[in-house]
């Protein structure tokens, strides 16, 4: 039952959430107090896992002071039910009708959800979320947060802060939300949904206590048109200059020793992106010379009196034709024509091809969706090189025309090529 886990006043006051959501600055939120009724909030309190400080690295590979459990189930049966709820047809036409965003989707993956645990002198530096799901490129659409500190002082930081723009220092401002017990926050995931917390500072007789939280992301297939962006990951910003420092003032000892802090921060931030540049360089010229291999080695499906000289480029091995396909060929033999069949989706409804021989005139034909063959005059003598090059004017994906995920563009699939 939903109401074993959450607040029923969750459902009373939905009026109230939904305009405080709507009309939130400086984005889409709510704050949801008293979340979870009294008898599953201390089930979750008692499963709620002990980190191994020893094994904690963030996402560049550095020790971290953050640990983080994915895969709740494991953690025991308030998780288990936890994890039942929050994929619930109840649950989740909940959260659809405080948002106002329709067909939401579970993350079984918990890919950066789950749990979340802040030790003494972690922070998180403001930024937006990745857009695209890793594995099902599903958009993400919602953050839901649900803090488990059962002492805490806002003095302490760890406050959750909303942020207007970052990146610049002049026309941002933020709105803080404190990490207290059984407080939830649901919040719009897009462009400009910037966010993070402060740095933990415990008093010397709190430091066993931590920043806890349980995470969900809600995700959809599509999304508003004007809010696609192309893919990435986590944008971090780095602080700028504290507002302690003014012109012509002297710095303060403390001011100095932040603004210190900033700049250690922000180098130790730029040599991570600089290790994971150089990584994907390494991958990318692994690939390319995987590319190379693949493209030297690759045999067109050839009927006839002709063998391939040298490499083709274009075509993919599941036989995809890409908008250009060039080779060259040698005769074995006298031809005086090739035919090319092959096969077009529906999805691409109609397709023009131009066919060059030796950088001959083009030659046209247009066909429409399935099984086609198309026969071109080719009068070739024995053992003569013939450059061929395929250029087609319809080049799609499945995504292009909504109906898949699968971004992979192609003009038709190639079956073979006969010469006689």
């Amino acid at each position: 039952m939903l109401y074993d886990v959450v607040n029923p006043e969750l459902s009373l006051n939905i009026r109230d959430y939904q305009t405080q959501f709507h009309n939130a600055d400086p984005f889409k939120h709510v704050l949801i107090k008293n979340f979870f009724n009294a008898s599953f909030l201390g089930q979750i309190l008692g499963e709620f896992p002990t980190p191994n400080t020893v094994k904690l690295q963030n996402e560049f590979g550095s020790g971290s002071k953050k640990h983080a459990v994915h895969n709740i189930c494991t953690l025991g049966k308030a998780f288990r039910k936890w994890d039942s709820t929050v994929k619930s047809p109840e649950f989740i036409a909940l959260i659809e009708k405080i948002t106002g965003i329709p067909d939401l989707i579970y993350d079984p993956e918990y890919h950066g959800a789950g749990t979340h645990n802040n030790l003494e002198g972690q922070g998180m530096d403001v930024h937006i979320d990745f857009n695209l799901h890793r594995t099902t490129n599903y958009h993400r659409r919602l953050n839901l947060i649900i803090y488990l500190n059962e002492e805490w002082d806002e003095s302490w930081g760890g406050s959750l802060e909303l942020h207007k723009n970052p990146w610049d220092a002049d026309i941002d401002y933020h709105y803080t939300y404190p990490p207290y017990l059984n407080q939830g926050i649901l919040f719009e995931t897009n462009e400009y949904s910037w966010h993070g917390f402060d740095q933990i500072h415990l008093p010397e007789n709190k430091k066993h206590l931590s920043r806890k939280s349980v995470t969900v992301y809600y995700y959809t297939k599509t999304r508003p048109q004007n809010e696609i962006a192309p893919k990435h990951g986590t944008i971090y910003v780095q602080k700028n200059l504290p507002k302690s420092i003014l012109p012509n003032q002297v710095i303060s000892q403390d001011s100095y020793n932040e603004l210190k802090a900033n700049f250690k921060r922000r180098n130790l931030y730029l040599q991570g992106l600089y290790r994971r540049e150089s990584n994907l360089l390494v991958k990318i010229q692994g690939l390319e010379h995987r590319l190379a291999q693949y493209e030297r080695a690759f045999k067109l499906n050839l009927v006839g009196h002709v063998i391939q000289e040298g490499k083709v480029t274009g075509i993919l091995p599941n036989g995809k034709v890409h908008s250009t396909l060039v080779t060259t060929l040698r005769t074995r033999k006298s031809i005086e024509r090739l035919i090319i069949s092959g096969y077009l989706p529906e999805f691409l409804g109609k397709n023009q091809i131009k066919i060059t021989l030796n950088q001959t005139t083009p030659q046209t034909h247009s066909f429409e969706y399935g099984s086609f063959k198309i026969e071109v005059e080719a009068a070739y003598g024995e053992n003569e090189l013939i450059e061929l090059q395929i250029e087609s004017d319809n080049y799609l994906s499945p995504a292009d025309k909504g109906i898949s995920a699968d971004k992979q563009r192609f003009a038709f699939m190639l079956q073979e090529i006969c010469f006689s």
